[in-house]
Formats: structure tokens, C-alpha cells, sequence
């Protein structure tokens, strides 16, 4: 049985350039629940922030929903929506392939594929739209992810009690089998989730 079978919140957390938005697409069109992507209920047009009162009303009313699938990690705020979720999926990709992915990602919003922008960055774009708010900070995240922002978000999620499946290669999967064995997660080949997704 999927890890997800039955859940009706579900969140999907990673580094950027994990894959975090394909598996929640390919998700959201097998379960029927919502999606919401975090970037898109966050940035305003030219890449502008919300302020955090303004955010954290946004978060709550999307969390409060009945139903969802939510992508994205804003780690700051995870607290609440794991407060509200049934499950997470997890997806652990090596930081190269996240950083090759960003940058092929970028390279192609400079090509005008504004479909990878934030909604309203998208909807505002014009002919040479701006690609990120900060390129340099987001490699930066991508490279520190696995130590300094896997744990601490695993550990959340199970402080709250929130069913956690890893999706990851097996080569990584064998250093994540002390979470495992203890309880805290369950592990996923990204072969055997997507076989999962399009049976």
C-alpha cells in the first residue's frame, strides 16, 4: 500500500531542486486533493515579500482547509501546517543534482519558460523576467540542506506525530536506516514512488 493511501493533508518537503513540485503534481493528479504551492502563496509580483503577519494569515487559511497537498518548506513556518498534516513526504535528492537542476531551471526561466515562477512573478513577467530573488542564498541553501536542514525537520514532523516517508536513493536510504529502525520514518526508493504514482 502507497504511504500516502488514505491521508488528506499531505506535505512535501525537500531541498530546492529536489523534485518537491513534480512528485506533488503527479500526487495531486492521483489522489483529487489540492495543491498549493507555498512560492505561489508567498511571493507577490517583482519577487516582493509579504509581511509576516500577511504570511502567516496566508499559511493558516491554507492549512485550515479540509484537504491538500502542500509543496514547498518555508521551514519557519513549518510547525503550524505539520500541526494540521496527516503525512509528509520527503524528498532527499543529492545536492549536485539539486544545484544542476536550479540552474537548468534558471537558464530556462532567462529562455522564457515563465512556467517555473511563482504565479504572480509569472503573471507580471515580461520579456526577461527575473529568474530568483537570491540566487546566491538559495545555492547556499541547497548545499547546506541535507546537514543543517534535514534533521531538524524530520525531527518536527515527529514531534508532532506526522507519518514521514523518505523518498530517496538506496545509496543515502542506507545512512537513513537508524531513523527507520527507530520509527520515525519509512523509506522510499524514487523508482518505487514513481512506479507507485503511474500504476
Amino acid at each position: 500500500m502507497a504511504p500516502w493511501a488514505g491521508a488528506r493533508r499531505i506535505l512535501i518537503l525537500g531541498s530546492p531542486g529536489a523534485g518537491k513540485t513534480s512528485l506533488a503534481r503527479l500526487l495531486a493528479a492521483m489522489t483529487g486533493l489540492p495543491l498549493v504551492h507555498l512560492d505561489d502563496l508567498y511571493w507577490a509580483p517583482d519577487w516582493f515579500r509579504p509581511a509576516d503577519d500577511d504570511w502567516s494569515r496566508r499559511l493558516a487559511a491554507a492549512a485550515a482547509e479540509p484537504a491538500w497537498i502542500i509543496d514547498g518548506n518555508y521551514a519557519s513556518s513549518l510547525a503550524n501546517r505539520a500541526d494540521r498534516a496527516e503525512m509528509a513526504l520527503v524528498v532527499d535528492t543529492a545536492p549536485l543534482i539539486c544545484l544542476w537542476r536550479v540552474i537548468a531551471r534558471v537558464r530556462a526561466i532567462r529562455a522564457g519558460a515563465v512556467g517555473h515562477l511563482p504565479r504572480q512573478v509569472r503573471e507580471q513577467a515580461g520579456p526577461a523576467p527575473a529568474t530568483t530573488r537570491d540566487f546566491g542564498r538559495l545555492c547556499r541553501l541547497i548545499i547546506g540542506f541535507r546537514r543543517h536542514a534535514f534533521v531538524p525537520m524530520i525531527n518536527e514532523l515527529a514531534q508532532r506525530q506526522v507519518r514521514v516517508t523518505v523518498i530517496a536513493s538506496p545509496a543515502r536510504a542506507r545512512r537513513l536506516r537508524r531513523l527507520e529502525r527507530s520509527g520515525v520514518v519509512t523509506i522510499m526508493s524514487p523508482g518505487e514512488a514513481e512506479r507507485t504514482l503511474k500504476a
